[in-house]
């Protein structure tokens, strides 16, 4: 029976065979032109043969995955997140929103078709391996990102927002799981799985004042105490009022100290006064 996996020279298998003995799961160009004392154009050639017969994955420009041996040539469902990983390796960036949730065990649901990634330049969405990338930008440095930590996937390091980093970003961007009733409704289901007082040291320095306001808020509804709490309140009572949802119409009781309007309430002619 004759072999329908692609052509490879000696040369080939020999750089493929030296990669799986050593582990390396990424390669670029320029990695590549120092490992064999060639120019970058040649190093170019050779990566994009090796692309070509399926062996490898191009993930950005110049920059590759490497298959196991078994897996070249044939049908091969790159993780989205070692795409990820290999693209970003050396950058300022975490992966969260969905994706963190299925890897964390905070949601009976599997996500994994979109891949929702924090970077400080943001480049274009894209497809890679077998997931959409979606990029969201962020300000600060990394010294000020609490609850980012490393995952290993495979071989691949890749990282990630912690439980609790998971919980506040949908709090912060309830985009992240399409609409802010969805958003907020995982997050009451999660705040029995992560460590509360974790959360709350997170959120006391975080920058948006109207997510610590709903997150106390929720945190409350759940039966923490407003002791535990005050570090959100940073000992003063916020003046502007949160809508709890902040994609529907603004409407329902506001509850103190939190100052968050309750408009996740079904029938909205059960209002009440400000709930102090």
């Amino acid at each position: 029976m004759e072999s329908t996996g692609p052509s490879l020279s000696k040369r080939e298998v020999a750089i493929l065979a030296g990669w799986e003995r050593t582990g390396v799961n990424r390669i670029t160009t320029a990695d590549l032109a120092t490992a064999l004392d060639v120019s970058r154009p040649t190093a170019a050639v050779i990566l994009s043969r090796l692309a070509n017969k399926g062996a490898i994955d191009r993930v950005g420009r110049g920059v590759y995955g490497v298959r196991p041996m078994r897996a070249i040539g044939v049908p091969w469902a790159t993780s989205g997140l070692v795409a990820v990983a290999n693209l970003l390796d050396g950058l300022d960036y975490y992966v969260g929103g969905s994706v963190a949730l299925t890897t964390h065990h905070l949601t009976e649901q599997v996500y994994h078709s979109v891949v929702d990634v924090f970077v400080t330049n943001r480049p274009t969405d894209r497809r890679l391996g077998s997931a959409w990338i979606v990029f969201h930008t962020i300000c600060l440095p990394r010294v000020n990102h609490p609850g980012i930590t490393d995952i290993l996937i495979g071989q691949t390091t890749v990282r990630m927002s912690d439980p609790e980093r998971t919980l506040l970003d949908l709090v912060d961007r309830p985009s992240l799981l399409g609409s802010a009733r969805s958003a907020l409704g995982v997050v009451r289901d999660a705040l029995a799985r992560v460590d509360v007082d974790r959360l709350i040291s997170y959120a006391s320095s975080w920058p948006r004042r109207s997510t610590r306001q709903r997150l106390g808020y929720l945190l409350e509804q759940a039966g923490v105490s407003r002791a535990r709490l005050a570090p959100l309140l940073q000992g003063e009572r916020p003046t502007q009022v949160a809508p709890l949802l902040v994609d529907e119409p603004r409407r329902g009781p506001i509850h103190s100290p939190w100052r968050v309007r309750a408009n996740d309430i079904d029938d909205p002619t059960n209002l009440a006064g400000d709930v102090r």
